[in-house]
């Protein structure tokens, strides 16, 4: 067993052929291991490794985990972390659906935002002793928060300002100004709680907590409210959701030793119940009967963090079944542990409409780049292309010449080209300068020749599309309402709401 400096306790289980761990939080997460009498899936990933036993372990400096795999083979295996080695005191967190990782200091503080696959840098964050200052993008962008005595603005290299007001001093913001408009305005019980926010045409919203500060209504001003209605008993607790016309729909959550299931029952009466028990076994019953059971495993490059159903069984209520399979491969670079090609096959049984297989395998390409090839059971195959920095820069469909993607210095797409050389159709794109402090018009020409121009107003809405057969004008009578629109030559089309933002009429 050991123990590392954020208290994660990792140990072996029976003999040592499998890894487990204990997080922080208490949560219980398999490691690495498959028993087996050699061991094997080196510089793959640690949970489709085979262990023969578990001698001794050890931690690295840069949280490689070190193991001593005892007879026959006597050897000291390395089990690098998820994503590759980290600096000192960072911590990293995969997103739920695994499309991103998320880099922590030991304090807690958001550092960057990576792709999950390959690492590209997506978002990075910068603090001071008050708090977040700055997010930057790999492409130059940023948002900069200043803080000031009773305002914090919020100001990006592509649009005007935001700003939060504290007009009485009490530390919570009382209006929200876009482009120096007042846009919305906010009300705080003493509890500090959001009691009221009323919009920029005058439409409010009410809140209302119990004793615990828990939200229990919702509603327009002046109007009757939903309700949010909790309840407990026993092992179950739940909420029940009440519309002002009466309607409710519950959703109550059990746990009944390792298992814990969920009961949804809408405003109709019918019923949906899931379940999942420590093992990562799923069963979502719908109202119409289908069963649908799913198997979860640690994804391969993830971890626990993200489990991904590795089988998924439906059954219809006829008798009807379709069953899918997932396998992922990974491999690394031995130096760095970080991911060097990624391969997930899709099969679907014989005697189902999707009968065959998908695969999907993406590959680190030398300058940093990757290769995303798609391959069906027919055997078409489609590739997607990405540089560096992650961005994508080529696209090719079976049966279709390639689409090549160009980007301006700040990460925008300014040209698109399909086509064979010397007969290519391309579409551009002349994008504002930036940094700029408002919305500039946007133009695209097609591969006809045909340009289209887009304008906006200072809040970024849509005002006007002009092309060769004239130009469409919007007129907003607030932030969100399109009051008007006028087509080319013709008179204009008008939409009245009521005061709570309804559409109630239209004037063609």
């Amino acid at each position: 067993m050991v123990v590392s400096d954020d208290r994660t306790i990792t140990f072996a289980v029976g003999i040592g052929a499998w890894l487990r761990r204990i997080r922080p939080d208490g949560v219980l997460e398999e490691l690495a291991g498959r028993a087996s009498d050699w061991p094997g899936g080196d510089g793959g990933a640690a949970v489709a490794a085979t262990l023969v036993g578990t001698g001794q372990l050890a931690l690295g400096p840069s949280g490689d985990l070190y193991l001593t795999d005892i007879n026959p083979a006597n050897r000291v295996r390395r089990i690098a972390p998820s994503f590759g080695a980290r600096d000192a005191g960072e911590w990293v967190v995969p997103s739920e659906d695994g499309a991103f990782r998320y880099v922590f200091n030991s304090a807690g503080r958001h550092l960057r935002t990576e792709t999950a696959n390959v690492g590209y840098p997506l978002l990075a964050f910068r603090y001071d002793p008050t708090g977040l200052i700055a997010v930057d993008d790999d492409d130059g962008n940023t948002v900069d928060i200043v803080r000031s005595p009773g305002r914090v603005t919020i100001r990006s290299n592509q649009g005007p300002a935001t700003e939060l007001v504290d007009d009485d001093g009490d530390g919570y913001a009382d209006r929200m100004l876009v482009a120096g408009e007042e846009r919305v305005s906010l009300g705080w019980n003493d509890r500090g709680l959001l009691a009221r926010s009323e919009n920029a045409w005058g439409v409010a919203h009410v809140y209302g907590y119990d004793e615990e500060g828990l939200l229990v209504s919702d509603g327009f001003e002046g109007y009757p409210a939903q309700t949010i209605t909790a309840f407990e008993d026993s092992n179950r607790v739940g909420v029940t959701l009440t519309t002002a016309a009466g309607r409710t729909e519950t959703l109550s959550v059990e746990q009944v030793g390792a298992t814990v299931s969920q009961r949804r029952t809408d405003g109709v009466g019918l019923v949906t119940t899931y379940e999942r028990n420590v093992e990562g076994h799923d069963i979502t019953t719908f109202s119409d009967g289908t069963v649908q059971e799913a198997i979860h495993r640690p994804d391969v490059l993830l971890g626990p963090g993200v489990p991904v159903p590795q089988e998924i069984r439906i059954r219809a209520p006829s008798g009807r079944e379709l069953v899918r399979t997932l396998d992922q491969r990974v491999t690394r670079d031995p130096d760095t542990g970080l991911l060097s090609s990624r391969r997930t096959t899709i099969t679907h049984a014989a005697g189902t409409a999707f009968e065959g297989t998908i695969e999907q395998e993406l590959v680190v390409n030398p300058d940093g780049g990757a290769t995303t090839t798609f391959t069906t059971g027919g055997g078409r195959v489609g590739r997607a292309i990405q540089d560096a920095t992650g961005k994508l820069i080529r696209i090719e469909r079976p049966g279709r010449h390639a689409i090549r993607i160009a980007h301006d210095a700040h990460g925008r797409v300014i040209e698109m080209r399909q086509g064979p050389d010397g007969a290519e159709r391309v579409v551009t794109y002349d994008l504002p300068p930036l940094p700029s402090e408002s919305f500039e018009p946007i133009s695209s020409t097609d591969a006809t020749g045909r340009t289209t121009l887009g304008t906006a107003d200072t809040l970024g809405r849509v005002s006007s599309v002009s092309d060769a057969a004239g130009s469409m004008s919007i007129g907003y009578d607030d932030p969100n309402r399109t009051e008007t629109v006028t087509p080319p030559g013709r008179a204009a089309h008008r939409h009245v709401f009521d005061d709570r933002g309804r559409l109630t009429e239209y004037h063609p």
